[in-house]
């Protein structure tokens, strides 16, 4: 009988050591499904910050050919809230590479965003005619902003955006359950009277 005490207290202190394991393998998962969740956040909002910049440089080139206050609303509107995008952006990222690239990508943003409001107040305080003749040479500067943010937003974005494949904490909660039956099965077996 004490071979078979023996026997169960060494099959408790196992489970409880694999528990612990696969605990520990559970949070790992835990984290990179976190991390996952981030990094499609920040190609969500990469893609939300390159239409925002086209969509109010098509605003404003609506606003210098119909001089309607509803393209100069909407630019207005884009604008802001092209700020705001890049705000939670900064927000998501915590990589210092992807720092250094998010200012490259803040400071284009920024800087499209500048000359946008140069056209509009040429729009604005000359006679049509003379803002469009200014606003046609800005979106020269435009056209290589945006393809400079658009670069820096292909860098900026996640590598992990493939398709997701098991991490190694998931294999490793698998395989710490099969080590964990096994050990019971072969514990039972052992407990198992023997015939004589």
């Amino acid at each position: 009988m004490p071979r078979n005490h023996a026997l169960i207290l060494c099959a408790a202190l196992l489970n409880i050591v694999l528990l612990f394991a696969i605990g520990l393998a559970f949070k790992q998962v835990d984290n990179e499904r976190l991390e996952q969740i981030r990094d499609r956040e920040i190609v969500v909002e990469c893609n939300q910050v390159t239409k925002l910049f086209n969509d109010a440089g098509v605003a404003i080139g609506g606003y210098s050919i119909s001089m309607s206050p509803m393209f100069a609303e909407r630019y207005l509107k884009i604008a802001e809230e092209l700020r705001s995008t890049l705000r939670h952006l900064k927000t998501l990222i915590d990589d210092s590479k992807q720092q250094a690239i998010f200012a490259r990508v803040e400071s284009a943003a920024l800087e499209g965003l500048k000359t946008m409001e140069q056209a509009k107040g040429a729009i604005d305080d000359s006679r049509a005619d003379v803002g469009q003749h200014r606003s046609r040479h800005m979106y020269k500067g435009l056209r290589e902003f945006s393809e400079e943010l658009q670069q820096e937003m292909q860098t900026l974005t996640p590598a992990n955006n493939a398709p997701a494949t098991p991490s190694t904490a998931s294999v490793m909660v698998f395989a710490f359950l099969i080590i964990s039956t096994l050990l019971n099965l072969v514990i039972a077996a052992l407990m198992l009277p023997r015939k004589m």
